[in-house]
């Protein structure tokens, strides 16, 4: 083989051999970004639990409350029956029993 046609070789080794360096280097970069995304994903998603436990817990004690206030409401009724009936035992002078 001659000196040229191995420097041609030499040559085109090393052009070759450079641009897998920069391609390598390229695909490096787009690996870092998308390894940034995935922790940023994984950190919205965490968040995204997080407040729908908490809306999931503030839902059960909204619940709870409006049944305390329901049962409250219906003893209020009771009360109330039992009072209007106690009521309509007087008499006020001058309007019918």
């Amino acid at each position: 083989m001659s000196g040229r046609c191995r420097r041609k070789i030499a040559a085109s080794c090393r052009s070759r051999s450079a641009e897998i360096s920069r391609l390598t280097e390229k695909q490096r970069g787009a690996a870092d970004h998308v390894a940034r995304s995935l922790e940023q994903i994984s950190l919205i998603a965490e968040q995204n639990a997080t407040g729908t436990e908490e809306t999931s817990s503030a839902t059960v004690e909204q619940t709870a409350s409006m049944q305390e206030m329901a049962a409250s409401v219906h003893a209020l009724a009771r009360t109330s029956d039992q009072l209007k009936d106690l009521i309509s035992l007087f008499k006020v002078e001058g309007e019918p029993r």
